[in-house]
C-alpha cells in the first residue's frame, strides 16, 4: 500500500534561491526572537509555566503570521507544504536551539505523530486530534521503549495488543515515553500478530489516556541523567503500565509498525500489511 495521494501531492517545488531566502528568514527570526529568549525559557517552561506558555504562544503567532508554521506537513494538513528537502535545510537551523522547533510547530514527537495521523488516520481522528495537534493546542507522545528489552530493536517489544470482538486489549509496560506527562494522546507500538515474522508482528495503536482508560496509569517523569530537568521538554520521561480494554472506540486503520520509504519518496509509504487500527477512548 502506498501513502494516500493527498499525503504529499501538493508540496511546492522550491528553487535553490527560494530555499536560500527561506533559510535567511529563519536565521533572522532565530537571531531576533529565539536565541534572546533561551534564558527565559530555561527558567519558564513553555508547557507548564503560565509565563512560558504565553511567551511561546507569542512566538508561535509570529511564525504562523509569517507562513512558516509546521514545515514538516503539506498545506492541506496545516503546514507549509514545502516538501522534504526544503524542510531539511530549514530544520538544520531550527536544531540550533531547543525552543525553536516548538516555536515553528515542528517539535518531536508531535511532528511525527501528526504525520502518522495525516497519512493514515480517518477524518474523525484528523478533526479531533490531528488539527489541534498541528495548531499547537495539544501535545502527544510516542510510546515504544520498554524496560525489559532493548529499545534499539523494536522487534523485541513485549507489549501486546489483542482484538476482543469490537474491542482491543493492550497489555504491557512502557517507559521513557518522551512528552508523556500531560499529553492528550499516545501512539503505542505493540505486537498484535505474534505468529508472524518479526517485522510483521508489530502495529501502531492510538490511545487517549486522558479519558476513560482506568487501567492505563503513569507516574511522574523519572530522572534520566542530566536531562531530567522539566525545562528540557523533550527529555520528560514517564513510566507507564498499559493494560486496558477501551470501549466504543474502534476507529480506523493507521499503519504497520514497520514501513518502507518515506512520505516524500516517489512511492510514498509501502506497508506489508494494512489491517492496523487507531483507537481512542470516548469523551468523558
Amino acid at each position: 500500500m502506498t501513502a494516500p495521494a493527498h499525503a504529499h501531492a501538493t508540496d511546492r517545488k522550491l528553487s535553490e534561491g527560494e530555499i536560500t531566502d527561506l533559510r535567511e528568514k529563519v536565521k533572522t527570526f532565530m537571531d531576533e526572537h529565539i536565541y534572546p529568549n533561551e534564558g527565559f525559557f530555561h527558567e519558564h517552561s513553555a508547557r507548564r509555566n503560565p509565563e512560558g506558555i504565553a511567551k511561546m504562544k507569542e512566538l508561535q503567532a509570529r511564525t504562523k503570521a509569517m507562513g512558516m508554521w509546521a514545515p514538516h506537513l503539506p498545506a492541506e494538513a496545516g503546514g507549509m507544504g514545502i516538501g522534504f528537502m526544503p524542510y531539511v535545510y530549514m530544520n538544520e537551523i531550527l536544531g540550533r536551539s531547543p525552543i525553536a522547533p516548538m516555536a515553528f510547530g515542528s517539535q518531536a514527537p508531535d511532528s511525527g505523530n501528526a504525520e502518522i495521523l495525516w497519512q493514515f488516520g480517518n477524518k474523525e481522528l484528523q478533526e479531533k486530534f490531528m488539527k489541534p495537534l498541528v495548531n499547537g493546542d495539544i501535545y502527544s507522545c510516542y510510546s515504544m521503549t520498554e524496560p525489559e528489552v532493548s529499545g534499539a530493536d523494536p522487534t523485541n517489544l513485549q507489549t501486546t495488543g489483542k482484538r476482543d470482538g469490537d474491542e482491543w486489549v493492550i497489555n504491557g509496560h512502557k517507559w521513557f515515553t518522551s512528552q508523556g506527562e500531560g499529553s492528550t494522546f499516545a501512539i503505542v507500538m505493540c505486537a498484535t500478530e505474534l505468529d508472524q515474522p518479526p517485522h510483521r508482528r508489530d502495529e501502531v495503536l492510538m490511545v487517549n489516556p486522558r479519558h476513560e482508560l482506568p487501567a492505563v496509569t503513569s507516574t511522574a517523569p523519572e530522572a534520566v541523567t542530566c536531562q531530567a530537568d522539566e525545562r528540557v521538554e523533550h527529555a520528560s520521561r514517564v513510566r507507564a503500565q498499559c493494560h486496558g480494554r477501551p470501549k466504543r472506540n474502534l476507529s480506523s486503520s493507521i499503519c504497520n509498525g514497520f514501513l518502507e520509504g518515506t512520505p516524500y519518496s516517489p512511492q510514498g509509504f509501502r506497508t506489508r500489511r494494512t489491517t492496523l487500527v487507531a483507537f481512542h477512548a470516548p469523551d468523558a
